[in-house]
C-alpha cells in the first residue's frame, strides 16, 4: 500500500506536538513513532520521527527560510519490537495493532515506568538520613536515574485522506519523559483529571478536521505543506481552549452526585464542558488587586451537598448568610476575601463553583476518599488548580489483644492528605510541572557540580539548600540564589564587595529567606548552606555568543557570571527566579534543547569562524557540551558528520563513538553506521570501517549497494596496508573484489547510470592490480592485469576525464609492456590536470617512457597534436618542447622549433 507523503505528515505532527508540549513545560522531551497500518491491521511502515541539527551552512539556505538549522528526520525501523525496546516497554505483542492494543500498551507502560519510578523513589529519598547510606557517587547516579524515569506513554490514531487511493490509518506512539512525579502519577492513577492526557486526546480528536489528516500545499516552489486544522487555531490558542474545557470538566465533576474520580484512559469531545465558565471567573479574580497588592490565597471547591450538610466536613470560621452568599462572578469581593485565607493553616474560601459560602477549614476524615479541588492564587493572572486526595494508608504498627477467648489484632487507620497540581495558569497560558525546578533535579545538579568535594556533598546540607531555594521562590519580585564552595565565595565576594552587602558566614533560617531576598541582587551561599552576602550584583564578561535577548537582565547577568567562574575553573550553581514564576538553574545537565543549541553553535563556528579564534571558541563550546547529559544520539551524529565534512576525522570519531554509546538499545539506521565507517576509513582504520559498513548492509537491504561498495573499498585498503601474510592479503582482496562486483551489479540493475560507478570500477581495477602482487603464476598474473585494464576502462566510460583513473590504467599498461597506450593515458591525464603538481608528475612519466621507447615517438606526437586540436589549440609549453625535440630526433630533416632543457629543469623534473 502507498502511504502518500507520510514523511511530510509525520514532520508536521512532530512540530505541532513539540510546540504544544514545550509550552506546557519547556523541560519536557519526547520521542515520536509513526506506524502506518495496512489492510490486515498490521504494522507496515514504521518511522522514528526526530528533530536534529542540519549540517548545511546557514548561508547556503534559501534567504526566505528561517535561519535555524533544525531539520526533521524519519528513520525507518524494521519491526514494532524495536519501538517497544526503545520505549523500554515490557510487552510481548504481535505486529497487529488495534485501539484495544493501544489501551493495553498504556497499561503496560504504567507497569514499566511507574514500577521503575517507585523502586528508585525509595532508593533516592530527599531526606538526608537515608541518602547518607549510599556512597556519594552511587547516590548521584541514582538521582539521575530517578529524574529520567518520570515518563509516560501516549498512543493516538489518525485517518489520512489520499486523493487517488483509499485512506489509511497511522498510529502515533509518543514517549514523553523529563516529567515531574505528580504529572506522571496523575496521568496513570487518575487519568480523568490529567491535563496532559486531555491535551493529547483533544489533539488527536479535535485539532484537525474530525481527527482526519489532509495535506494542503502552501508553496510549490519549496514544496511546503500544512495539515488542515479544524478551527485554524495555533498551539497557544489550542492550549487555552483545552484549559477552558479542563476547568469546565472539573466543574462538572463537582456537580456530579459523586466526585470520586474514575480512571478513564481516554477523553471524548463533550460540548457540556464549553458551557461551564469556571475558568473565566477564576481568571477575573486573578486580575484584581486589593489596595495595590496582587492576589494571593486559596479557594477550596467541594460538592454543594458536602458544604450544606450539618456536622459535615466544613468547619466554618465565618459562614455567610444563606440569602447573602457571594457569587463566584463577583471577582472584586472574592479578591478582598482572599486576604482572610491561609493555605498553611488550611483556611480557605469555601465554594461549590457557583457560590462562596464562607471561610473555613476541612475535617478531612469526613470526606475520606473524595477528591476536592483548590485554586491557589499566585499573583496577577497566576493560579494553580490543585486536586486534594484524602486516601487511606496502611498502618504497619498494630498489636494483638486477647479479650476472653477472642484474639484481636488492633491497629489505627492512617489517612494521607496528598496534593497534586493539575495545571498552573500564567496569563491565560496553562503549564504543567514546576517549570524547571524539583528537589530531585536540584539534588542531581548539586551533586554533579560539586562531586569530588567531600564537605560540599554532605546530604543534610543539600537538603538545607533545597529548602532555601524553595523559600526564595516565595519572593514575588524574583531573585537569585548563588551557590559555590566556601573558598570561591570568599574570593568572589572580596571582588564584589562594592556591589553587595557582606555578612558573617552563617546559616539562615529558611523562613527569613523571603525577607532577605526582598532587595535587588542575589543571595550568596556556600555548599555548607552558609550565607555570605545579600543584594549581590553579579558581574561577568559580555561575550558575543553568551546570553539570550528574549530573557531579562537577571537571567543574562547570572549567565555571564557563571561563564566567568567556569572559565576560571570555579564551580557554581545559580538559581534564577523570575517575576513571571519561571525558574532556571545554571548549569542544566538534562536540557536537550540546550544540547541542540550548543550543537548548532558549534556547527556555526565550524562554518563561519577562522583560526585561531575558531579553536578557542570550539574548545569552550565543546566543554559546555561535554557537561550536558545527552539522551538522544541524533545531535551528536550531526556534529560528527560536520566535523567529518571539515576533514577533522579524529573529532568526528569521538562524537560518532559517543552517539553510538548513548543510543544503547535504540535502533540506529544504516546510514549512521555507514557514516561512522567512512570516518574510520579516513583515519586508516579500514577493518573497523568494513565491520561498521557491513552492519549497515545488514540493516538496509534497499540501499545496500552503496554500503557494499564502501565495504569493498575498506577491505581493499586493509589489504594494501596490511603487513600480514600473502594469504591474508589475498583473502581481503578477494572479499573486496566480491563486494565491489556485487555493488556494481546492483547499481546497474536498480539505478542505471550513476557517476559513482566510475569510483567502483576504479577500485575494482586497483583490486585486480593488487592481486598481481600475491601470485607467482604468470598466467594468473596476466589475467589479473587484463581484468585491471578492463575495469579502469569501464571506469573511464563513466568518467572520461578522471586523471587518477587515467594514471591508474597507464601504470598497469606500463607494467604489461604497452608503452604507447600508457603514454597516451598519461598525456590525457596531463590535459585534465588542474594543479601544477599533478602536471609535473604526469610530465615526468611521459618523459621517462618516451626516452626509453623511441619507436613510439611519431605515434605519440600525432596523438598529442590531435588532443591539442580537440582542446581548442591549448598548448602546454613543456609538452610542446618535449615532443618537438623528440620529433626532431625521430625525423631530423623536418623543420622544428628548438627545445632546450637546462640541467636544473631536468633535475627538478
Amino acid at each position: 500500500m502507498q502511504y502518500t507523503q507520510l514523511e511530510e505528515i509525520n514532520t508536521i505532527i512532530y512540530q505541532h506536538i513539540e510546540a504544544i508540549l514545550k509550552r506546557l513545560n519547556h523541560r519536557i522531551h519526547f520521542r515520536l513513532y509513526s506506524i502506518a497500518i495496512d489492510e490486515n491491521n498490521k504494522a507496515d511502515e514504521i518511522r522514528r520521527v526526530k528533530k536534529t541539527i542540519s549540517t548545511q551552512a546557514k548561508n547556503d539556505k534559501n534567504s526566505t527560510e528561517c535561519t535555524t538549522r533544525y531539520e526533521y528526520v524519519n528513520d525507518p525501523l524494521q519491526e514494532i519490537k524495536q519501538v517497544y525496546s526503545e520505549l523500554e516497554l515490557l510487552v510481548q505483542q504481535e505486529d497487529t495493532l488495534t485501539k484495544g492494543n493501544l489501551h493495553e500498551l498504556i497499561i503496560a507502560s504504567k507497569q514499566s515506568y511507574v514500577q521503575q519510578y517507585t523502586e528508585q523513589f525509595h532508593s533516592v529519598p530527599i531526606s538526608s538520613r537515608s541518602i547518607e547510606s549510599a556512597s556519594k557517587d552511587e547516590s548521584a547516579q541514582l538521582t539521575k536515574e530517578y529524574i529520567e524515569d518520570h515518563r509516560l506513554l501516549y498512543a493516538g490514531t489518525f485517518e489520512v485522506s489520499q486523493q487517488t487511493e483509499s485512506p489509511y490509518t497511522v498510529i502515533y506512539l509518543l514517549g514523553i519523559r523529563n516529567l515531574e512525579p505528580n504529572v506522571q502519577h496523575t496521568y496513570y492513577s487518575k487519568p480523568d483529571v490529567s491535563f496532559i492526557r486531555m491535551v493529547l486526546d483533544y489533539f488527536f480528536l479535535d485539532f484537525f478536521t474530525e481527527g482526519k489528516l489532509e495535506l494542503k500545499l502552501l508553496s510549490e516552489s519549496i514544496s511546503k505543506y500544512e495539515l488542515i486544522r479544524k478551527y485554524q487555531e495555533n498551539e497557544v490558542q489550542f492550549l487555552r481552549r483545552i484549559n477552558r474545557l479542563f476547568f469546565g470538566k472539573m466543574q462538572m465533576i463537582l456537580h456530579q452526585s459523586s466526585s470520586n474520580i474514575v480512571s478513564e484512559y481516554s477523553n471524548t469531545v463533550k460540548s457540556e464542558y464549553y458551557i461551564n465558565n469556571l475558568l473565566e471567573n477564576i481568571d477575573d479574580i486573578s486580575t484584581q488587586t486589593y489596595e495595590g497588592a496582587s492576589p494571593f490565597g486559596s479557594m477550596l471547591f467541594l460538592r454543594n451537598s458536602d458544604i450544606k450538610v450539618k456536622q459535615g466536613p466544613v468547619k466554618f470560621a465565618i459562614e455567610f448568610k444563606t440569602d447573602d452568599l457571594i457569587s463566584i462572578e463577583d471577582a472584586k469581593r472574592i479578591r478582598k476575601l482572599l486576604e482572610m485565607t491561609n493555605v498553611k493553616k488550611h483556611l480557605y474560601l469555601i465554594s461549590d463553583g457557583n457560590w462562596v459560602y464562607g471561610v473555613g477549614e476541612i475535617q478531612w476524615d469526613k470526606l475520606k476518599e473524595t477528591t476536592s479541588f483548590r485554586i491557589d492564587f499566585k499573583g496577577i493572572s497566576k493560579y494553580n488548580l490543585v486536586s486534594i486526595n484524602f486516601d487511606q494508608s496502611p498502618n504497619v504498627v498494630g498489636e494483638l489483644i486477647l479479650e476472653g477467648e477472642k484474639t484481636i489484632y488492633r491497629s489505627n487507620t492512617d489517612y494521607e492528605l496528598t496534593y497534586q497540581t493539575l495545571v498552573s495558569v500564567m496569563f491565560k497560558n496553562p503549564k504543567i510541572g514546576e517549570e524547571g525546578y524539583t528537589s530531585e533535579r536540584m539534588v542531581a545538579i548539586l551533586r554533579e557540580t560539586f562531586q569530588g568535594e567531600d564537605a560540599a556533598l554532605a546530604s543534610d546540607k543539600i537538603s538545607d539548600l533545597d529548602e532555601i531555594i524553595r523559600k526564595a521562590r516565595e519572593q514575588h519580585h524574583g531573585t537569585m540564589v548563588v551557590i559555590t564552595d566556601s573558598d570561591t565565595a570568599e574570593e568572589e565576594l572580596d571582588i564584589l564587595r562594592k556591589q553587595s552587602t557582606l555578612i558573617e558566614p552563617c546559616e539562615v533560617h529558611p523562613d527569613h529567606i523571603k525577607f532577605l531576598t526582598a532587595i535587588d541582587g542575589a543571595i550568596y551561599f556556600d555548599t555548607e548552606a552558609k550565607c555570605h552576602a545579600i543584594g549581590v550584583i553579579l558581574d561577568g564578561i559580555a561575550q558575543p555568543e553568551l546570553g539570550d535577548a528574549s530573557r531579562g537582565a537577571r537571567f543574562n547577568s547570572a549567565y555571564r557570571y557563571y561563564s566567568k567562574l567556569e572559565s576560571e575553573g570555579k564551580k557554581c550553581v545559580i538559581v534564577i527566579i523570575s517575576e513571571d514564576g519561571m525558574i532556571d538553574v545554571i548549569p542544566s545537565f538534562d536540557d536537550e534543547e540546550k544540547v541542540l543549541d550548543l550543537v548548532e553553535e558549534i556547527i556555526d563556528v565550524l562554518d563561519q569562524r577562522e583560526e585561531p579564534e575558531r579553536d578557542l571558541l570550539l574548545q569552550r563550546k565543546e566543554g559546555q557540551l561535554l557537561k550536558l547529559k545527552k539522551t538522544d544520539f541524533q545531535p551528536l551524529m550531526s556534529l560528527a558528520q560536520k566535523f567529518g565534512s571539515k576533514q577533522k576525522y579524529d573529532k568526528a570519531r569521538l562524537y560518532y563513538d559517543e552517539a553510538f554509546g548513548i543510543a544503547g538499545n535504540t535502533f540506529i539506521p544504516a546510514k549512521y553506521h555507514n557514516w561512522r565507517g567512512a570516518c574510520y576509513y579516513h583515519l586508516g582504520l579500514f577493518l573497523d570501517s568494513a565491520v561498521m559498513i557491513e552492519t549497515a548492509i545488514e540493516i538496509d537491504q534497499r540501499n545496500d549497494f552503496v554500503y557494499i561498495g564502501n565495504a569493498g573499498r575498506a577491505y581493499l585498503e586493509e589489504a594494501k596496508k596490511s603487513k600480514g601474510s600473502k594469504e591474508e592479503n589475498h583473502r581481503w582482496l578477494l572479499k573486496s573484489l566480491s563486494l565491489l562486483e556485487e555493488s556494481i551489479d546492483r547499481k546497474m540493475f536498480i539505478q542505471g547510470k550513476d557517476s559513482n560507478m566510475a569510483g567502483l570500477y576504479n577500485s575494482k581495477g586497483i583490486c585486480y592490480y593488487q592481486l598481481t602482487k600475491n601470485t607467482t603464476n604468470e598466467t594468473e598474473d596476466l589475467k589479473y592485469f587484463e581484468e585491471s585494464v578492463v575495469a579502469f576502462s569501464m571506469a573511464l566510460e563513466w568518467e572520461p576525464s578522471a586523471r587518477i583513473i587515467l594514471n591508474n590504467r597507464a601504470g598497469v599498461l606500463q607494467e604489461t609492456d604497452k608503452p604507447l597506450d600508457a603514454v597516451k593515458d598519461y598525456i590525457e591525464g596531463y590535459f585534465v590536470s588542474s594543479e601544477d603538481e599533478e602536471r609535473t608528475y604526469n610530465f615526468g612519466e611521459i618523459k621517462s617512457l618516451m626516452e626509453s621507447n623511441s619507436d613510439i615517438t611519431l605515434d605519440v606526437v600525432k596523438f598529442y597534436r590531435e588532443l591539442v586540436q580537440k582542446d581548442h589549440n591549448q598548448i602546454y609549453e613543456e609538452l610542446e618542447n618535449l615532443f618537438s625535440t623528440l620529433e626532431s630526433k625521430a625525423q631530423p630533416g623536418l623543420d622544428t622549433q628548438e627545445a632546450a632543457f637546462s640541467s636544473e629543469q631536468n633535475k627538478e623534473v
